[in-house]
């Protein structure tokens, strides 16, 4: 059994940020480790609890236990429907060794299983003790958890205990364009995602803001970028005008206090990216370039493949995206 603390800030942290995992042993031993991650729960905090087979004293803390251990290999992970899964991917792969989970208290939650025979099978359970949270994970690679872009942000949301509810963002598309352009694909993506609402648009061509309130009905439109820097319900604004306008208006935009999304390319220069970044900085707001996709599954297993030397050295790449 390996247990983590969290809040983190408590306790000792590595890996970017998690703290480091306490294992039992001969000190402390197994029942030490349940007693102190008990105790910990009751005082609020959440344990994340890393089963392996063998942890026979386990099921009274965490309110599962180890139902088959499966090789290391791929495995299809799937989130549970929980407020936790907002914006994120519900379905994705990982490769490691794991077991699967069956309940022995009816205050367990399953938060993620794995497909199995065709049935869905546990790796991920939550419980709810009293103020705080346990959360149970049937796969025992730390380096999985921890970097695995969705299931490491996923567990940071779970063993969060005290949640505020998150308000809605407005956001703002400046550079609204042609009927079907960015505008509309900004606009309809934001409508689209939960905790986002498409609030206002801006274009300097009054038939271009006829398109979006026709497009949108009730949203907000406006003429210039400083319209809408002072209107308080858009928070977040994409800049998706021509690139020679993106640095000006993205630093207007910082300085105002809005959060920014700059289509690609981000600027013209590299003086004038520094400047949005310094903008962002010193406001404390987020820039950010669209579209990135760092994060997609094909370009994660081809990294995966290139990191791992699954191919040899690559010395030549060549890739197209297509449905343009």
């Amino acid at each position: 059994m390996k247990a983590l603390y969290f809040p983190s800030d408590r306790f000792p942290r590595e890996r970017g940020g998690w703290p480091v995992p306490i294992e039992s042993g001969a000190s402390p031993t197994t029942d030490e480790l349940v007693e102190r991650s008990r105790r910990h729960t009751e005082q609020g905090g959440a344990v994340l609890v890393v089963v392996e087979p063998g942890d026979d004293n386990t099921a009274e803390l965490t309110g599962v236990r180890i139902d088959r251990e499966l090789t290391n290999s791929e495995w299809f992970v799937a989130l549970a429907d929980r407020p936790e899964v907002a914006r994120m991917e519900d379905e994705f792969s990982v490769s490691a060794r794991m077991c699967t989970l069956v309940a022995v208290d009816g205050r367990v939650d399953i938060a993620a299983t794995t497909t199995l025979g065709l049935k869905r099978h546990p790796v991920l359970t939550v419980c709810d003790v009293g103020r705080g949270r346990i959360v149970t994970s049937g796969i025992s690679d730390l380096d999985v958890l921890f970097a695995h872009p969705t299931l490491s942000r996923y567990l940071r949301r779970l063993l969060t205990v005290s949640v505020t509810p998150q308000r809605t963002l407005g956001l703002a598309v400046v550079g609204y364009g042609p009927f079907g352009g960015m505008g509309y694909l900004h606009g309809l993506a934001a409508a689209e995602t939960d905790g986002l609402a498409f609030v206002a648009a801006v274009d300097p061509d009054p038939s271009r803001r006829a398109t979006a309130l026709s497009d949108f009905p009730g949203l907000a439109t406006y003429e210039s970028a400083d319209e809408v820097a002072r209107d308080d319900a858009v928070d977040i604004a994409v800049v998706a005008t021509p690139p020679v306008h993106h640095a000006a208006l993205a630093i207007g935009l910082l300085e105002a206090g809005k959060h920014v999304v700059v289509e690609k390319p981000m600027s013209l220069s590299v003086l004038d990216a520094d400047r949005m970044i310094a903008a962002a900085r010193s406001n404390d707001r987020t820039v950010t370039v669209h579209q990135s996709r760092r994060w997609d599954p094909d370009f994660l297993a081809l990294q995966h493949a290139v990191d791992t030397g699954l191919i040899g050295d690559v010395f030549n790449i060549e890739t197209f995206v297509g449905g343009f």
